[in-house]
């Protein structure tokens, strides 16, 4: 079954205007004025919370948490083998999702030393092939003929040394600077998500704190009308989907 996440929150958006619209009738019994005091004051203690929080601070602690659950899962898994059983490939999804979001926000949160480090690697990478031609011309090691060989598919077999090099320097530079876009992007879109989703409900908790009480009372009156139409003109027109 399908899980329609608009209509999840619009039916719990819908349950707390019909207790706000309840309100005088609750205030009449001492269980009423009990349950409206606590719904209150833990609304406005996580709408605090929220508005107050640094989403820095958030990230570091997400991204802490998502290194224990990779932690937990690999526990878990090795414990799955010691008892001979076979793990679920839905654990092998979830290392996967919990290690794309760590290593995201690990760069996300020190780009510049993360992404040096990473271009330092693929500097590296690009000067191999030279690297490897001087370590053959100390130890007297034939490496430009063995990176010949590893490279037979490309038609360099009968270019001379120096273009040789250059060839494989030029194609290891692209091929590096290729990579290192593409993990700068694989970086770059769950870490942007997390920080706007974090951003948003801070300023979402920090508006709501500070609306005045017969701002919220209007607001509740219009969710309380036009929820049950919204529901009714779907079914309608668009078969219940």
């Amino acid at each position: 079954m399908e899980i329609n996440l608009v209509s999840v929150f619009l039916c719990i958006l819908y349950l707390m205007s019909i207790v706000a619209k309840s309100k005088n009738d609750l205030k009449k019994s001492e269980t009423g004025r009990n349950l409206l005091l606590g719904i209150e004051n833990r609304t406005i203690s996580i709408l605090r919370w929220r508005s107050e929080a640094n989403v820095y601070s958030d990230l570091k602690s997400l991204k802490n948490l998502l290194l224990k659950t990779m932690l937990a899962i690999i526990l878990f898994t090795l414990l799955l083998f010691q008892f001979e059983i076979k793990p679920n490939i839905v654990l092998s999804y979830l290392f996967v999702f919990n290690a794309l979001l760590f290593f995201s926000l690990e760069w996300f949160l020190d780009i510049r030393k993360v992404t040096f480090g990473m271009a330092g690697y693929m500097i590296l990478i690009t000067g191999t092939p030279f690297l490897l031609w001087g370590i053959g011309r100390i130890t007297g090691i034939d490496t430009l003929g063995m990176l010949r060989t590893q490279l037979y598919l490309f038609p360099w077999s009968d270019l001379t040394e120096y273009e040789f090099l250059s060839r494989v320097t030029v194609f290891a530079g692209i091929s590096s600077l290729f990579f290192l876009l593409i993990w700068l992007l694989i970086n770059l879109i769950p870490s942007i998500i997390l920080f706007s989703l974090i951003y948003l409900t801070n300023k979402v908790s920090f508006s709501l704190v500070n609306l005045k009480e017969n701002e919220v009372r209007s607001f509740f009156d219009y969710a309380y009308i036009l929820i049950p139409v919204y529901f009714m003109l779907k079914s309608v027109f668009f078969n219940g989907t």
